[in-house]
């Protein structure tokens, strides 16, 4: 081209012409089409210029196709107000061209003009153009499918598909659906199989998988049509997707099903060279296992995408080999392999603070979480605050001042290891930092983690026998969870109610204590049905004590008789604490009662209980079942029976506690 037009300046010297204009045009679309944007700049603008000069004043198609060329040029490197302003100044002149006729390049400068609107996010001054566009094809082709009209309608879909409006882009992809297989006679066609693909991710969006699955699943049968028994990206692409709807439904036997037809694909596309996709196959399928609890597996493909990104990368450091290592841990870790779970994950750590050096880095921070929760479960709590510490530490740099969702729960996490070490006041002080930060992030919204943290603080306020500071934060998450979760019956909330309840006992508001152990009671009955339960027996328990408490003795007798009951039928034969325990509270509202021969019966089974469970060996238990005894044989004059047992409980606790007051 570059020959050709030296010919033609040779030929006609320094004068314009139309021949040197259009070389210039030629060899400005082959940069253009070469990616080389700044010769092909050159050249149309040369053209352009030409152009105008050969016309002057005139309007002609020429200078209004190099006006588009040049517009399309700055669409395509970004600058869209100039690739508006040239589109539009070929729009002007084609329609004093053309007049009030369609012209398929009239057409084609509204839609360019819409596409860029589009690239600039104003979505509906694309539309706008678009429908323009689009309706002077339709008056050009009439009622004749035609490709143009179905990329119009493709284009429309797509700004309303930006704008979110799934409903109007759905109507416009199907009707360029409905073109593409006019024109193609409803032979397999790559249009059509992209079309079906794309509403099927609309769909999705919209939260309809189902729809979803079956637009992605014709779109994967039409691309097995085309391409036969050849390998193809886009097959492994239809593949993935289909995959991903069914891990956001849950449905892992399927996610495995696709993901290792996707896994086999890229293995027939890249033989048996390493390859980026097979590796990420690999770890896909590692994650899905884990998903579905077969940490086993997990840890067999997550095992096989290390080892492939090792050879990719020479054994050298690099993000993914990082993040298989993570995995490895992660899926360690959910098998309660602790050790194992540190061991991966420390490398994971080493190799991230290799790759960012002394810089704050979120995949450090992650990793140090990670190591961190993993000393937690081992009961290293000692090591897990150190590790949680210096993540928190990374997180405030890397977010500064700004609350987040990351710092908020590592708080919440150094709080309940303090708690865990019996720090209450060193939980209390986390606890509060991390329920601050959530309720900056939530704001008046109500929040899963806010309600959590009011119930944590509430329990750690009552056992530092701080009482009515800890009913405040649990009415406060009574009240959130209950707006959380509507009026079902709910576990949290029974959970809560009860915990509120206990807090009044301990107050010595028994009647309150009772109003709130019965709303948990009646809750726990709708969750659990007729089945026996120990959150129902230790209810039936509390209320009892409430009752005791208040004088009610008849009532105590038959929330406590009735705990003992679904005790036995939960333990059977077995010997248990809780069983020894409602034994024991029976006995206790006998004796005030002054029925000491009940007093001592029940007191003695409960003995036999404790006997059992800790084979005669001494215990506390079993020192203060003795000394009961020996309070109602007191009671009931018997001073010598009552005096042997009080002797047994005297030595059983000099035993307990040697020559220590």
């Amino acid at each position: 081209f570059e020959q050709n037009l030296e010919n033609k300046k040779l030929l006609h010297g320094d004068q314009p012409h139309l021949e040197i204009a259009r070389s210039f045009d030629k060899i400005g679309a082959t940069y253009h089409k070469m990616g080389d944007y700044k010769k092909a700049f050159e050249y149309y603008e040369q053209s352009l210029a030409m152009e105008k000069l050969l016309y002057g004043d005139q309007q002609h198609p020429d200078i209004a196709r190099s006006l588009c060329n040049i517009g399309a040029m700055y669409s395509e490197i970004g600058e869209y107000n100039k690739a508006i302003e040239y589109n539009k100044q070929s729009l002007a002149m084609r329609k004093l061209l053309y007049g009030d006729q369609p012209h398929p390049e009239m057409a084609t400068s509204l839609g360019n003009i819409g596409s860029t609107y589009s690239a600039m996010g104003d979505y509906n001054e694309a539309i706008e153009y678009r429908e323009q566009s689009l309706a002077m094809e339709k008056l050009l082709h009439g009622d004749q499918p035609h490709p143009e009209i179905a990329t119009s309608l493709e284009s429309i879909g797509s700004a309303y598909h930006q704008k979110g409006d799934y409903n109007k882009s759905i109507e416009y992809y199907e009707q360029s659906l409905g073109m593409e297989k006019l024109l193609h006679g409803n032979q397999p066609h790559p249009e059509i199989a992209a079309s079906l693909g794309i509403i099927g991710r609309i769909y999705r969006k919209m939260g309809d998988n189902k729809q979803a699955i079956k637009y992605h699943e014709e779109s994967l049968a039409m691309k097995i049509l085309l391409n036969g028994d050849q390998p193809f990206q886009g097959i492994v692409t239809s593949l993935d997707k289909i995959g991903s709807i069914y891990s956001e439904m849950g449905d892992y036997n399927k996610v495995v099903e696709y993901q290792k037809q996707s896994l086999a694909m890229r293995k027939l596309l890249h033989g048996d060279q390493p390859h980026p996709g097979i590796a990420t196959s690999m770890n896909n399928i590692g994650l899905t296992y884990s998903e579905m609890g077969d940490y086993k597996k997990a840890i067999d493909y997550h095992e096989q995408s290390l080892a492939m990104k090792k050879l990719l990368h020479l054994d050298q450091t690099h993000p993914g080999i990082a993040t298989s290592l993570g995995n490895i841990g992660l899926a360690y870790y959910q098998m309660g392999n602790y050790n194992k779970a540190i061991q991966y994950h420390e490398q994971s750590l080493a190799m991230v603070k290799l790759l960012h050096g002394d810089q704050p880095h979120p995949d450090i921070a992650t990793s140090l979480g990670s190591i961190g929760t993993a000393y937690h479960q081992k009961g290293d709590y000692n090591k897990s605050i150190e590790n949680y510490e210096q993540s928190l530490a990374m997180e405030k740099l890397l977010h500064g001042n700004q609350p987040h969702a990351e710092i908020a729960t590592l708080l919440g996490n150094l709080g309940t290891m303090y708690k865990q070490m019996g720090d209450n006041s060193k939980a209390i002080e986390y606890h509060e930092q991390s329920l601050a930060m959530e309720k900056l992030l939530h704001g008046e919204q109500p929040h899963t983690k806010i309600a959590t943290l009011l119930g944590y603080l509430g329990t750690t306020n009552r056992q530092i026998g701080n009482k009515n500071k800890s009913i405040e934060y649990h009415e406060q998450s009574l009240a959130m969870e209950k707006q959380l979760r509507g009026d079902q019956p709910d576990p949290v909330v029974a959970t809560l109610l009860g915990n509120i309840g206990s807090t009044y006992h301990q107050l010595g508001d028994y009647n309150k204590a009772i109003e709130y152990h019965e709303q948990s009671l009646a809750m726990k009955k709708l969750l659990h049905g007729d089945q026996s339960h120990p959150d129902i027996a230790t209810l039936f328990g509390n209320i009892g004590s409430a009752y005791h408490q208040i004088g009610d003795y008849n009532k105590a007798i038959e929330y406590h008789e009735q705990s003992l009951a679904m005790k036995k039928r939960l333990h059977g034969d077995q010997p248990h604490p809780g069983i020894a325990t409602s034994l024991c509270n029976i006995g206790l509202v006998y004796n005030q009662m002054r029925d000491y021969n009940k007093a001592v019966a029940y007191h003695e089974q409960s003995l036999a209980v404790q006997n059992l469970l800790h084979r005669n060996q001494p215990h506390p238990g079993i020192a203060t079942s003795l000394n009961n005894i020996g309070l109602a044989y007191s009671q009931m004059g018997d001073n010598n029976k009552a005096i042997e047992y009080h002797e047994q409980s005297l030595a059983m606790e000099r035993l307990l506690h040697g020559d220590q007051p």
